[in-house]
């Protein structure tokens, strides 16, 4: 081809196209082609590996055996103290602090009868001696009153007696001159004598009546003076204030000199020996112990104060029960007054404590750990103390009645395993058949010698195997981590005592789980490696690679 030629060539643009085209793809299955022959290559001269049959394992699970009883499990809540009795203090009369004492302070603990602070008392001790002063004023006029009825009840009784002189002698001057013995001018004098001493007797009763009244408005004004000697006696006395019971001593707020009026809030008093708990029940909670008391009133709970690594615990009695459901909560306020308050002396107000409530009695319940529950209705039984009877298919068409205690386990076929290199016996060559067949029946005959040698056969074993079995529950009350249940009425396998328990969690946990216990396991262990220790004192060849090949073949890998 010309230069000519080869240059109109290159100059063609589709032509190029397709040539490069097809040399691009010609590349690209050659590579392809040279992979895929290699990996044949490579899959067809690899050694040959046999699968192993994989071996169903067992679980070692600790168990816990059924036990049905009465329980009264307790309701642990948190409450907070309260003060059972308080008292607001504060100053009676006004003036400037003259003492406050030295436990006059937040926090403090004060006796009965001690002084807390004084108020300068000048002015109420000059009220008092005035107050008295007046009193007995009036005391001193109230004498002279009583004086004064008396004379004048003797002057009233001589002016009676003249009267009634005056009143015979004037009746009888008047027969003397109707005779004509005394003139008209004689009778007139003695009726005149007689209106003097009925004046005169009617002065002294008109003076004796204001002296009795006179006597009553001093009776008065004395009870009135006093009430004003009391006030003073008592405003001095509240110049001091006392503590009137043991107490604590909250928000103290007063110094020396400061300056008073009445009624000043100065502290807060609260009853040392009243203390009590304010917790709250859901209505639930309530409900249930209403419903089996009758009343929640006077029943004992405990109160768990943590101070840092120490419990305080001291007990207390409910007392009374809030008059409402609390919306917020959804539960009810009760208090509980404290009784062994000896037992917690540096108990403070305010305090959270954790409380412990009685709950109601249950009959014939199972309790059990939280964790041994799946989903909220399920426990798994391990093995049971009265197990059911199964009838093998053989026995069933013979028609006999024996009873044979199956576990429930699907029967697997038991593939062997090849050993690794090993081929099957297609792949071997044909020199190495023959072989092959000697090693199998050598292999058969050292089986047969070694269930000779007392190893169990595999029926045996697998009526040993304990598997789950699913029971359905319900779950009635909680104690702590510790949840209250009972056979599901329409239960098909209720639990009985005796029964044992799955008490580790599994993941995995189901019905026909094969699971082990932590004591059989203990147990199988201890077997073998005293029967270890007695082949290697009898100087059986390696004891270790030979119990090692036979424990192989237990089912329970212990």
């Amino acid at each position: 081809m010309s230069y000519k030629t080869l240059q109109q060539f290159n100059n063609n643009s589709k032509t190029a196209f397709f040539m490069r085209l097809l040399i691009s793809l010609g590349l690209v299955a050659a590579i392809v082609f040279g992979a895929l022959y290699y990996f044949n290559f490579l899959n067809d001269n690899q050694p040959k590996v046999a699968r192993k049959v994989a071996k169903e394992q067992a679980a070692t699970v600790d168990a816990l055996v059924v036990d049905f009883e009465d329980i009264q499990p307790t309701i642990r809540n948190f409450g907070q103290i309260i003060a059972g009795k308080q008292l607001p203090l504060s100053t009676s009369v006004s003036g400037r602090v003259s003492y406050v004492s030295p436990n006059f302070k937040t926090g403090a603990i004060v006796k009965a009868g001690e002084t807390l602070i004084k108020i300068d008392d000048f002015e109420y001790r000059g009220n008092l001696l005035s107050a008295k002063a007046n009193l007995q004023d009036i005391s001193f006029r109230s004498t002279d009153i009583d004086n004064q009825v008396a004379a004048t009840k003797i002057a009233y009784k001589s002016t009676f007696g003249l009267y009634e002189s005056a009143q015979q002698d004037y009746q009888g001057s008047i027969k003397l001159q109707k005779s004509g013995i005394i003139s008209k001018q004689a009778l007139d004098d003695k009726s005149m004598a007689l209106i003097q001493q009925k004046q005169s007797l009617d002065q002294m009763s008109a003076n004796l009546t204001n002296l009795k009244n006179q006597k009553l408005q001093l009776l008065a004004t004395t009870e009135v003076q006093q009430y004003a000697v009391d006030k003073a006696i008592k405003d001095l006395a509240n110049t001091e204030i006392l503590t009137p019971f043991d107490a604590y001593i909250h928000n103290a707020n007063l110094e020396l000199g400061q300056y008073v009026g009445n009624n000043t809030a100065i502290a807060t008093l609260l009853d040392q020996q009243k203390i009590d708990v304010k917790f709250t029940l859901s209505d639930g909670q309530y409900g249930r112990i209403i419903a089996q008391d009758g009343t929640i009133i006077g029943r004992k709970i405990q109160a768990v104060w943590q101070l840092g690594q120490i419990e305080k615990r001291f007990e207390a009695q409910i007392n009374r029960v809030n008059s409402e459901i609390i919306a917020a909560s959804g539960g009810i306020d009760l208090y509980a007054s404290i009784i062994n308050l000896e037992a917690v002396e540096a108990l403070r107000i305010g305090a959270f404590v954790k409380v412990l409530i009685p709950d109601q009695t249950y009959q014939q319940i199972i309790k059990i750990p939280d964790y041994m529950v799946y989903d909220n209705d399920l426990v798994y039984v391990v093995e049971r103390t009265n197990p059911k009877p199964v009838i093998t298919t053989d026995e069933a068409e013979s028609g006999t009645n024996k009873a044979v205690e199956k576990p429930e386990t699907d029967a697997r076929p038991k593939k062997p395993v090849r050993g690794e290199g090993q081929r099957s016996e297609e792949q071997r060559p044909e020199g190495q058949k023959a072989t092959q067949r000697g090693e199998g029946q050598r292999g058969e005959r050292q089986a047969g010698q070694g269930q000779n040698n007392g190893e169990k056969p595999e029926a045996e074993l697998k009526a040993n195997e304990k598997r789950l079995e699913s029971v359905q529950i319900q779950v009635v009350g909680y104690d702590g981590d510790q949840v209250l249940i009972i056979n599901k009425p329409d239960s098909e396998n209720p639990l009985e005592a005796g029964d044992v328990l799955l008490q580790t969690r599994l993941t995995l946990a189901g019905k026909g789980v094969l699971v082990i216990t932590s004591e059989e396991s203990a147990k199988k262990q201890a077997a073998a490696l005293a029967k270890l220790k007695e082949r290697n004192a009898s100087g059986e060849g390696n004891g270790n690679r030979r119990f090692g090949r036979r424990g192989a073949r237990n089912i329970f890998g212990g």
